[in-house]
Parts: C-alpha cells; sequence; structure tokens
C-alpha cells in the first residue's frame, strides 16, 4: 500500500507540472524587455518542480531492492524524459516556447532533488528500505 501511494504521489507533481505548463500566458508587450529577475525566477520554478519529481520518483524506487546510484540515475533519466515532453508539449500552447535552457535546469532540478534525498535519508548506499 505504500508503494502505491508514493506512486500516486509521482502521479500528482508530474499532473501538477503538466498543468502549470498548459497555462497559456497572454502576448507580451512588444516595448517589454526582459529583467534579469525574470530569467532567475523561471528557473527557478524549473528547478523547485523538478527536484521535487526527482525526490518523489527516488523515493517509490527505493523500495525496491537496487543500489542508490542505479535508482539515482533512473530518477535522472525518468525526469530528463519528461522534461522533453513537457518542453515539447510547451512548444503548442500559446504565450509558450520550448527551450533547451529550460530542459537543462530541470536536469539539474532532478539532481538537486536527489542531493536532499540522499541528505535526507543519511547517505546510504542501498535503497532497499524495509518498513
Amino acid at each position: 500500500m505504500l508503494k502505491f501511494t508514493k506512486f500516486l504521489l509521482v502521479l500528482s507533481w508530474l499532473a501538477l507540472i503538466f498543468t502549470s505548463s498548459q497555462i497559456g500566458l497572454p502576448a507580451p508587450d512588444p516595448t517589454y524587455k526582459k529583467i534579469f529577475y525574470d530569467y532567475i525566477f523561471d528557473k527557478d520554478v524549473h528547478v523547485f518542480l523538478y527536484s521535487g519529481l526527482a525526490f518523489l520518483i527516488l523515493n517509490f524506487l527505493c523500495h525496491y531492492p537496487v543500489r542508490f546510484r542505479r535508482a539515482a540515475l533512473w530518477a535522472v533519466a525518468i525526469v530528463f524524459l519528461y522534461g522533453v515532453s513537457d518542453e515539447y508539449h510547451q512548444f503548442f500552447v500559446h504565450g509558450r516556447e520550448a527551450s533547451l535552457y529550460d530542459l537543462a535546469f530541470d536536469v539539474i532540478g532532478s539532481m538537486a532533488g536527489i542531493a536532499v534525498y540522499w541528505l535526507w535519508t543519511g547517505n546510504e548506499r542501498f535503497c532497499n528500505i524495509k518498513k
């Protein structure tokens, strides 16, 4: 039951990312020039959302008998593939654009989420948690 609950948390976080990227943005004012804050805020959101996703994926995967390194690589791969699909999806949403920079920050966020999980669990080498 715990595995199923953690799987539902992963699916819920995926739905959160999808719905947040589904929101179309109004056409920008042609005279408005992006400032440094606009870039920082955009990338912070990517890092936050995808670090949470990697944390939840790793939390789910660590209930199986697997080394932490392998589970972490799977988490990064899953986050990368979902980031690619999300950027592709944003290509078709009015007012949004697909960006390789956003994808790079998605992967950086996944690594941050893995680091937080590693620190949270006490630096264990194996993931198989028996509870």
